[in-house]
């Protein structure tokens, strides 16, 4: 059976971490934007490691989040 306030306290620290990625970049705080994103992988990793969810669909999310970079921006 699958613990449903798991899987819902790791969704909020996920959509979480994405806003605080989000208002990181815009104030130019780039290593705390690269930080959120880790906390989204660590979010994942553990839900994977207690197979709550699809393991390729994580993996596949991991991948991508981690060949972000961040884009130097000219203003």
């Amino acid at each position: 059976m699958v613990d449903v306030i798991m899987l819902i306290k790791h969704r909020r620290a996920i959509y979480g971490a994405i806003g605080a990625i989000e208002f990181n970049l815009i104030m130019e705080d780039y290593d705390l934007a690269i930080e959120r994103a880790y906390d989204i992988i660590r979010s994942l990793k553990a839900l994977q490691a207690n197979q709550k969810i699809d393991l390729a669909e994580v993996d596949r999310v991991i991948d991508h989040i981690q060949q972000w970079e961040v884009q130097d921006v000219q203003v």
